[in-house]
């Protein structure tokens, strides 16, 4: 029965939470407490049989799982002793702790029809699975298994890493049947439809029904990809691409884990070289990818995942399900998926119905969900282009990915391309993008870039000659690259040189793209905008809750507005003791304030001006001469006391010590001329409350407790219109039970 997206929605959505939660350490070359799991790499070159049954038999262990193709090696239970014998064996390159892994987890889906799957000859999506138009591939499932008799796939094998019996790579989990239907259901009027359809599935299971898995389980599964031969070829992989919707904690050497010991590194690297695609998830931590393998490493495509529910761009979907706690904005980055440079694609991977264990069909959140698509994308190229290198492949992707999709909501710099197969089969061709909003020019001219994506699509890679035209009078423009060849050429720069003078309005131009007959053309414009913005009003004054390490705090505001292009930011700059004004901050146009912290004993003046996107600029709107002292609690001419109060020394005070007492009626008198002034002193459990006076007159009560202690805190304010000479006194009230008042210091402005 196929069961709706919301029906299965929140349930399934928890159990892919709960499986991808975080995986243990990552191996250390350390003694390992007896018996322990370990996987034992031997030197290249070694009869791996004989040697495996030659230590077997020297050291008294057995080995669980014998590596002879990706890499030269065995996994066993080992003791301590043992453990330090075959560290000392000529044979031995290393030995490494196992460990546990995790997996990370007919309707034509909305995350099909995104990734173009409906629009592509290749695909050829039409509720008729005839044998004849099934895509000659092979897809190596690395995950829980695959039900073997679902209506919906076509599983044509498997092995099994998780327990002595190879044959059983059945799926008591469902994870892994769930990732073998989006890569490639078949086209059959039921169920769902994958982005492959109908490619041969095989099920490599090396996690158990719990999903739970080992990291010798795991090598022993790519070693068994690794070993595949095409039946028909024998120099050729069985397998054109392999899918690895898991992770682990670990990183990349950039050397296929021969600098770090990284058994499965080295294992991946060579089974990319003996040509498998390998497509795994980023991994659904919330973090950069470089963390995770085999996310991290370069050989391999890492896809991250998109928050998709209608099948279109332009973020009009409304949500169908929550996962990891959160409902995702439609065509945005999933909240849960990781980032960062190593991703290479994205896909949708949120709310994601497939197939299931018993025929039936539900919903799964995860970048395990946006990996397959790519994996059956890969299938599908590989299927016109059979012994494209994986390289080739990852390329070919990449160029054909569509840049339309909320970029901006990507974590990172390093905005990955969408997965788009609507191309593939439709012949070589190519398209042009915009990155980026239209581009304002101000009255005094300036430059201005805009970044042109270039859309390879169904193996495009001729040379591509740029040109703009429609300019006006005098404005020069010049690409980044004038000829772009191969598939990595993704994006060209266009700069724009706009002199003065120009009249007010939109001016639209053509920037174009050429090989050989082939002309693709795209309308740009941009805007000269003849209104300067307005920044009035600046003024400063003494402000804030803390005191800082010798400095005041001073807050500047103002009023900014512009009625054109509207504002990009201020300019801040400030004049110190009479010299020169010297820039000290760009503003954010949002803003209205601004902190300065003022070191004790100058003279400060600040103007700020206001950026329109254009680049005009307002007047500057100027301050008066601020100046800013600090008298802390020692006596002086300025600061007396009355009563019993003792000096002694505070961690966090302004000058490291402070003036208390406890003595009702005890007296503190700061006399000044200033235009504010601030009484700094701790707060704590221990402080009772203070009567504050000014010239004479009672103006409040100032109590000191706080559940926590704090020091230099600000815990009164007064400030006047103009400079003028003023008396402030404080007068202890000895608070029953926390009678202790401090003076740290006193801040002014004049």
């Amino acid at each position: 029965m196929l069961m709706s997206a919301p029906a299965r929605c929140l349930s399934i959505a928890l159990l892919c939470s709960l499986l991808a939660s975080a995986a243990g350490p990552p191996a250390a070359r350390a003694a390992v407490p007896p018996p322990t799991d370990v996987i034992i790499v031997l030197r290249d070159g070694s009869d791996v049989p004989g040697r495996v049954r030659s230590l077997e038999r020297r050291l008294g262990i057995r080995a669980s799982h014998t590596y002879e193709r990706a890499m030269s090696g065995f996994a066993a239970a080992v003791g301590a002793a043992q453990f330090r014998a075959l560290e000392r064996d000529p044979s031995v390159r290393y030995v490494v702790p196992d460990r546990e892994i995790r997996v990370q987890a007919q309707e034509v889906t909305p995350g099909l029809k995104r990734v173009g799957a409906t629009a592509s000859e290749l695909a050829a999506v039409d509720r008729r699975d005839l044998f004849t138009q099934r895509i000659d591939a092979d897809i190596a499932v690395i995950d829980t298994g695959i039900q073997r008799s679902h209506p919906d796939l076509n599983v044509v094998g498997g092995h099994n890493c998780t327990n002595p019996d190879p044959t059983a790579w059945g799926d008591g989990h469902g994870h892994g049947t769930h990732v073998a239907g989006i890569a490639a259901a078949l086209d059959n009027d039921i169920g769902v439809v994958g982005a492959a359809p109908g490619a041969r599935l095989w099920a490599i299971k090396v996690f158990d029904y719990r999903g739970y898995g080992k990291l010798s389980w795991y090598a022993c599964g790519v070693d068994w990809v690794a070993g595949q031969r095409d039946r028909t070829n024998p120099e050729r992989p069985l397998f054109e691409v392999a899918n690895m919707s898991l992770r682990t904690e670990g990183s990349d050497d950039h050397d296929c884990g021969l600098t770090n010991d990284d058994p499965l590194h080295e294992q991946i690297c060579r089974t990319v070289s003996a040509g498998v695609t390998v497509v795994v998830a980023a991994g659904n931590d919330r973090n950069n990818a470089s963390n995770w393998i085999p996310a991290a490493y370069d050989e391999v495509i890492t896809v991250s995942a998109l928050a998709d529910f209608d099948g279109m761009p332009g973020g009009a979907g409304p949500s169908t399900c929550s996962s990891w706690g959160s409902w995702d904005a439609d065509d945005t980055f999933a909240n849960f998926s990781n980032y960062g440079g190593d991703v290479d694609l994205i896909a949708p991977g949120k709310c994601v119905l497939s197939t299931e264990p018993d025929g039936t069909y539900g919903v799964m959140s995860g970048t395990s969900m946006a990996t397959p698509l790519v994996s059956g994308a890969a299938a599908l190229w590989l299927a016109a282009h059979p012994g494209a290198s994986p390289a080739a492949v990852r390329a070919a992707l990449r160029a054909a990915g569509s840049p339309r999709w909320f970029r901006e909501t990507d974590p990172d710099g390093t905005h990955e391309r969408l997965l788009d197969i609507s191309s593939f089969g439709a012949g070589p061709d190519f398209l042009l993008g915009l990155s980026g909003s239209r581009q304002f020019v101000g009255l005094a001219g300036r430059s201005v870039s805009y970044t042109v994506d270039i859309v390879r699509r169904d193996g495009f890679a001729g040379p591509i000659d740029f040109r703009v035209s429609g300019l006006p009078p005098r404005v020069k423009g010049s690409f980044s690259t004038s000829l772009s060849k191969g598939l990595g050429g993704l994006t060209t720069r266009l700069t724009l040189s706009v002199p003065d003078a120009h009249a007010a309005g939109t001016y639209a131009f053509t920037i174009s793209g050429a090989s050989n007959e082939r002309t693709r053309s795209l309308g740009v414009r941009f805007t000269v905008d003849d209104t300067a913005p307005t920044a009035t009003g600046l003024y400063g004054q003494l402000e804030g809750t803390t005191l800082g390490a010798g400095t005041v705090p001073y807050v500047l505001r103002w009023r900014g507005l512009d009625a054109g292009t509207g504002l990009s930011g201020f300019e801040l700059q400030r004049s110190t003791d009479g010299g020169s004004f010297l820039s000290i901050a760009t503003v954010p146009a949002a803003a209205r304030l601004s902190t300065r912290w003022l070191p004790r004993g100058h003279r400060y003046r600040y103007r700020l001006r206001a950026v329109d996107r254009a680049g005009n600029r307002s007047d500057w709107s100027t301050t008066d001469a601020v100046g800013v002292g600090l008298v802390e609690s020692a006596p002086s001419a300025a600061l007396t006391y009355r009563g019993e109060w003792a000096q002694v020394a505070l961690v966090g005070a302004s000058a490291g010590s402070v003036r208390y007492s406890s003595d009702a009626g005890a007296r503190a008198r700061f006399a000044f001329t200033g235009r504010a002034v601030a009484w700094v002193a701790p707060t704590g459990p221990t402080r009772g409350r203070a009567r504050v006076y000014l010239d004479g007159t009672y103006w409040r009560t100032v109590d000191l407790y706080s559940v926590s202690s704090s020091a230099r805190r600000l815990v009164f304010l007064h400030r006047w219109s103009v400079s003028g000479s003023h008396v402030l006194e404080i007068r202890v009230s000895a608070t029953a039970g926390r009678p202790r008042v401090d003076v740290d210091a006193f801040a002014l402005t004049r």
